[in-house]
């Protein structure tokens, strides 16, 4: 904990924090979710886990680690090969023959590794198909010869895989063959086995309308491709080709920058409930660490989670050290339930310890934040005809006044005393929220300060909670003539 001081004068109270260090520290162990259901106003976060991500000789004890920590509620393994004799190979060596699971023996173990709880991945799914995989078309062909009964080795393969490694769903990326009838039809095997069925397309939209009309609700998610060939794929479009049901668009970490954010950001306006991440890199290693993980799902999270807090901007994952050089209020949680700290400067945690405990149990959290507006240089004057709260100061040492309007300067003289000795200063705002018009209640279940008044006229009480009327009566009146109205902020 860092120390800090404080000072009372009268209606103001000021703050002044010394801030020490400046760091980013990434890293989180979340809790899990039990079951592969999609969580209420959480974003699906999906990552593919491409070449030996997902594989056995991939699947290390700090590759495991950064899985259950990642953010990503669901793992993709690419990509599985169905072979013209109806067998199951991965990579290119066989995993079930026959009906007879014979792939690494401790695979199962490992897949079961990654979602134990505390893990946020939660689903686990097997993607058969490719660029240039004949698996749709062996698919075709073997239920032209065997038909779809269970003493198919379709069947009897999907049977043997789903027992040994406790497979969620089969997803499908079939990019040549385009059959609906045969992939319909192998998807209700699939589903007769207690999976689903996923799709992942990147063209040829009517093909896919088709296979999920067929398979109706055993087809629980679309993947949209949209980078490489699927780069111009419009999700809000997509959205309207299967009866409701909305796409998770993905993309890629080719730039290794914020292009990712930039493009969930975007489609946030079409409707899509999720994102996933192809980790391509191309040439590179893809992603198998916690951290960057972490970073991505992030972004899925921050971009796409409904009922994220109003005013707050995204801002780092769940235990993430940030340093506020500029005043700023902090959010904590996800999906609608979130713990708030309020005017917050220098090196600030968000974990379930800074904010007094955990706002959503089981979910991935993040922070969020809402900064100060900087309204004049040292020395300068801003005129504030609304209610604020004001903060003086630099790099993360500031003095703050929680209630005040009219003229305000910002200089040591007027806040009696200097917050950052030699460091050029400035003055910045946060405006107080309008909560009733004249003669209205508001009720305050938390400690907030308010105000009453009208054009830069107001008075003010600290620390309030209750029902309050904003009334002359209850007031004085603070502006005769004028219709004034309530406002508040949270206390701190």
């Amino acid at each position: 904990m860092i120390n800090k001081e404080v000072s009372m004068t009268v209606r103001c109270t000021y703050r002044v924090f010394i801030a020490r260090i400046a760091i980013l520290v990434l890293g989180a162990l979340l809790l899990g979710i039990a079951s592969p259901e999609r969580v209420f106003g959480a974003a699906a976060a999906v990552i593919f886990c491409n070449g030996d991500m997902g594989y056995p000789t991939g699947l290390t004890t700090s590759e495991i680690s950064g899985y259950r920590s990642s953010g990503f509620e669901t793992m993709i393994l690419f990509s599985m090969s169905v072979e013209a004799n109806g067998d199951f190979d991965y990579g290119g060596a066989p995993i079930v023959q026959n009906g007879v699971y014979d792939g690494p023996s401790n695979w199962g173990s490992l897949i079961s590794q990654c979602r134990a709880a505390p893990s946020t991945v939660n689903r686990i799914e097997m993607c058969i198909g490719g660029w240039g995989d004949p698996s749709f078309q062996n698919i075709e062909n073997r239920i032209a010869s065997d038909g779809t009964g269970s003493g198919t080795v379709l069947y009897r393969n999907l049977q043997a895989l789903k027992s040994a490694l406790g497979i969620n769903a089969i997803d499908y990326d079939d990019e040549q063959t385009y059959d609906s009838g045969s992939a319909v039809n192998f998807g209700l095997m699939v589903g007769a086995t207690g999976m689903y069925v996923t799709l992942c397309p990147y063209t040829n939209p009517g093909y896919w309308q088709s296979v999920k009309s067929g398979l109706g609700a055993t087809a629980d998610a679309v993947y949209l491709q949209c980078y490489d060939g699927g780069a111009g794929n419009d999700p809000g479009a997509w959205n309207t080709y299967f009866g409701g049901l909305k796409v998770i668009p993905g993309y890629w970490d080719y730039e290794r920058d914020t292009t990712f954010l930039t493009k969930m950001q975007g489609w946030q306006t079409e409707g899509v409930v999720g994102g996933f991440l192809w980790p391509s890199n191309s040439g590179g290693t893809p992603p198998a660490d916690g951290a960057e993980m972490l970073q991505y799902a992030g972004w899925i999270h921050s971009a796409l989670d409904t009922n994220t807090p109003a005013n707050y901007n995204w801002l780092c994952n769940e235990n993430d050290t940030i340093f506020f050089s500029a005043p700023a209020d902090a959010a904590y949680g996800a999906s609608g339930s979130y713990f708030y700290k309020y005017a917050q400067e220098g090196s600030f945690t968000f974990t379930n310890t800074t904010f007094g405990g955990d706002p959503a149990y089981g979910a991935y959290k993040t922070g969020y934040y809402n900064p100060y507006t900087e309204c004049a240089s040292e020395g300068g004057s801003a005129v504030f005809t609304l209610p604020v709260e004001a903060a003086y100061g630099a790099n993360g040492s500031y003095y703050f006044n929680s209630g005040i309007s009219g003229t305000v300067t910002f200089s040591n003289t007027a806040w009696g005393g200097d917050p950052a000795p030699d460091i050029v200063k400035a003055g910045y705002y946060m405006p107080y929220t309008q909560c009733a018009v004249e003669n209205g209640s508001y009720t305050f279940t938390v400690p907030c300060d308010i105000a009453y008044g009208a054009n830069g006229s107001y008075i003010f009480r600290h620390a309030v909670t209750g029902t309050i009327t904003f009334s002359n009566a209850t007031f004085t009146d603070p502006d005769p003539g004028v219709v004034k109205a309530g406002y508040f902020h949270p206390s701190h």
